[in-house]
């Protein structure tokens, strides 16, 4: 077996494998397998994949549509290649992707799950999402946000077998967040703090089609953590989260920044006593939210920036000259 097998199910993405196939199989990396899973596709993605003549290419069919998370376990139970890299048939792979990240779990034997930024791509604009990189920093993450870009991540497979690491499919378009915050309990995981993937935006992608699910599930993920925290009691968690991780609930601007403002101070002073999550880590992550909510209110203008400044909140985080110009112009243009 190659050192590294790439795990890629697919499902009527006929659009867009061709360029997810060939940047896998342009890697600078060449001890790999590309181990596509179609799931049922009715578009002709099935032919497009079969033309491909590279013996790297192991193609296996479902035969009938049974669902991502059930593929990706098939899949993880087919491999057995010292690393599993995760790739979506519609998202680009850069070149030096595989190479770097085996060389970074090579040095880092500690790390089971390793992830990258990622760069988004299509018709909307340009954004990058950069997930933290330290241990520390994505265990405080996941009451509120996923840390790893799902499309990214090279798994230790050795490690998923030790401890009897599957998805979950009772949390539907979020089994990843899910799968990290459980593997977060036994070893480490990381992000490489370079872009690596092109994340493809687009009208047929599962992220768009299934936005309440995913939702809903990733909403259940960040409750079960922060409950399992023991930060604040089961009322207080089920509150809090209801206000962070519903960035666009209808209430009066200014009483949703005052509330979650509240929250966060509770949050940050809780931690402090009881020492549950690093504490650095975490009032970044909280610095992070608070810069975030102040972002989502900038149509109050000005108010919002003085709250914004004003806040002990604001010192959490070391933030750059470009994220403050950005925050003041927006809440100035009110957009």
């Amino acid at each position: 077996m190659p050192k590294v097998s790439v795990l890629m199910p697919v499902f009527n993405g006929k659009d867009f494998i061709d360029d997810a196939i060939k940047s896998i199989l342009d890697q600078t990396y060449s001890d790999l397998e590309l181990l596509i899973i179609d799931d049922g596709s009715t578009d002709g993605t099935l032919k497009r994949i079969e033309a491909y003549n590279d013996s790297r290419i192991r193609l296996i069919s479902n035969g009938s549509n049974i669902g991502i998370t059930k593929t990706l376990n098939k899949g993880l139970n087919l491999i057995s290649s010292k690393y599993i890299a995760r790739m979506d048939c519609d998202d680009i792979s850069l070149p030096t992707r595989i190479e770097k990240q085996v060389s970074f779990m090579d040095h880092n034997p500690g790390v089971g799950v390793c992830g990258t930024w990622m760069k988004t791509m299509g018709k909307l604009r340009t954004r990058y999402w950069k997930p933290p990189s330290g241990s520390d920093a994505i265990q405080c993450f996941f009451p509120f946000k996923n840390p790893l870009v799902h499309p990214s991540v090279i798994l230790r497979r050795e490690m998923l077998l030790k401890y009897d690491l599957m998805y979950s499919e009772e949390f539907h378009h979020a089994e990843d967040l899910e799968l990290w915050s459980r593997c977060a309990r036994y070893f480490l995981l990381s992000n490489i703090q370079e872009v690596l993937v092109y994340y493809r935006i687009h009208n047929q992608s599962a992220g768009r089609l299934n936005r309440n699910v995913q939702k809903d599930s990733s909403n259940r993920v960040h409750k079960r953590e922060l409950i399992r925290s023991g930060l604040l009691p089961v009322v207080d968690c089920h509150e809090v989260l209801n206000w962070i991780n519903n960035p666009w609930r209808e209430e009066k601007k200014t009483n949703r920044l005052n509330i979650i403002e509240y929250w966060l101070h509770k949050l940050r002073d809780t931690n402090s006593r009881k020492r549950i999550y690093p504490e650095r880590a975490f009032s970044r992550v909280l610095g992070w939210i608070w810069y975030r909510e102040c972002l989502a209110c900038r149509s109050l203008g000005i108010w919002t920036w003085r709250k914004f400044q004003r806040s002990s909140l604001n010192d959490l985080m070391s933030w750059e000259f470009k994220n403050q110009l950005e925050l003041s112009i927006r809440c100035l243009i009110r957009k």
